[in-house]
C-alpha cells in the first residue's frame, strides 16, 4: 500500500514538473520571439530550474542572455550544459547550434564534428560548412558543399551557401555564376533575395553600373 502511494505521489510530481516546465518554457520562448527579452528570461529561468538538462530551454535561455548583452554569462551557462548534456549526435548538434548562435565558431565546429562522427547528417554537414566559412576556412567549407551538391545537384540550400562562401572569399565570378543558376530555377521561391546578393557582389567587385541595374530590378520585383 505504501509503495503504491509513493508511486502515485512520484508520478503526480513528475507530471506537475513537466507541466510547469512546458508552461514556463512556452511563455519564455514566445517572449523571446517577440523581442521581449527581460520577460523571456524570467520564464526561461523558471523552466530551467524545473528541468536543468532540457536542452531546448537552455538554448533559448542562452540566446536570450546574448540579446541582453550577457554573453559571458551565456557562455558560462553553456559550459555547464556541455558538461551534463547527453553524448548522442542530436545533443552534439544542438550544442553546436547554440555556440553558433553565440558566434563561438571554434566550439560550434567542435560539436558539429563530434555529431558527424556519431551520425552522418546532411544538415549538420551544411552547418559545419557555414561555420568553417565564418572561420575563413574556405577551402574545407567549399569542399564539403561541392561534395553534397555532387550527391544531390538539386540541393538549393547547399548551392546558395556555396555561393555565399565564394562571395566571402571574394571569388565573385564563381558566386555570381551559382546565384544566376539558382535564379534560373522555376522551383526556387527566394529569387528576389538572391538578386539582392548578386547586386551586392557587383558593387563589391567594382562593377557599379551592373550593380545599379540589379538594385533597380530588385526594387521593381513584386515576388
Amino acid at each position: 500500500m505504501a509503495n503504491g502511494f509513493l508511486i502515485i505521489t512520484a508520478t503526480t510530481f513528475a507530471f506537475q514538473n513537466t507541466q510547469d516546465h512546458y508552461k514556463n518554457y512556452s511563455l519564455g520562448a514566445r517572449y523571446f520571439e517577440q523581442g521581449k527579452y527581460l520577460d523571456a528570461v524570467l520564464y526561461l529561468n523558471r523552466a530551467h530550474k524545473v528541468r536543468p538538462k532540457a536542452i531546448e530551454t537552455m538554448k533559448c535561455l542562452v540566446l536570450t542572455h546574448k540579446e541582453l548583452g550577457n554573453k559571458i554569462y551565456a557562455l558560462k551557462l553553456l559550459e555547464n550544459l556541455a558538461e551534463t548534456a547527453g553524448t548522442d549526435a542530436s545533443t552534439k548538434r544542438e550544442l553546436g547550434d547554440i555556440y553558433f548562435g553565440l558566434d563561438d565558431y571554434v566550439n560550434a565546429e567542435k560539436y558539429y564534428r563530434q555529431s558527424l562522427l556519431m551520425k552522418s547528417d546532411t544538415s549538420v554537414q551544411k552547418k559545419l560548412a557555414e561555420v568553417l566559412g565564418c572561420e575563413k576556412k574556405y577551402s574545407e567549407a567549399t569542399a564539403i558543399l561541392e561534395r553534397l551538391i555532387g550527391q544531390k545537384p538539386g540541393d538549393y540550400e547547399a548551392t546558395e551557401l556555396l555561393a555565399d562562401i565564394y562571395s566571402w572569399d571574394k571569388e565573385y565570378d564563381k558566386a555570381i555564376s551559382l546565384y544566376y543558376k539558382l535564379m534560373s530555377s522555376e522551383s526556387l521561391s527566394e529569387k528576389k533575395s538572391i538578386l539582392l546578393k548578386v547586386a551586392d557582389i557587383m558593387r563589391y567587385a567594382g562593377r557599379d553600373e551592373e550593380a545599379v541595374s540589379l538594385y533597380n530590378q530588385y526594387l521593381e520585383r513584386q515576388d
